[in-house]
């Protein structure tokens, strides 16, 4: 059955940060889209409510200078099979301008991405 979604989601392999007092690694980015996230997350790095800020680092080829910090609510959560991880779906929330002009940059630079894998894989013909 293939999923139906409003926003189509782009691939990327990344670490994550939290936003506290101090910030420090919590996990991995699977994937991310217009709306939200996919991400592994160390559950005793972050409380246990549904709303926090992640940090996140774009490629350098997005030209995007510095990190990107999202304000999330965690959507659905899945354990896994460590204890201390799980697998959240975040969504963002209360996105600002630059926010959403950086997150629009940040994507369109996964589809300038795949495309240029795709050419040289032959998977793609003009």
């Amino acid at each position: 059955m293939k999923e139906r979604r409003k926003y189509e989601r782009r691939m990327w392999f990344e670490s994550i940060y939290h936003i506290g007092d101090i910030i420090k690694p919590i996990g991995l980015i699977f994937n991310i889209s217009q709306e939200g996230a996919n991400v592994w997350i160390d559950y005793s790095k972050v409380d246990e409510n549904a709303h926090f800020t992640i940090r996140l680092r774009p490629p350098g080829g997005a030209k995007i200078l510095g990190y990107v910090d999202f304000d999330v609510d965690k959507i659905w959560s899945e354990k896994t099979n460590t204890l201390a991880h799980q697998n959240l779906g975040c969504h963002f929330e209360s996105l600002k301008e630059t926010q959403d002009n950086q997150l629009k940059q940040l994507l369109q630079y996964f589809v300038r991405l795949e495309r240029s894998k795709a050419l040289k894989e032959g998977k793609v013909k003009f």
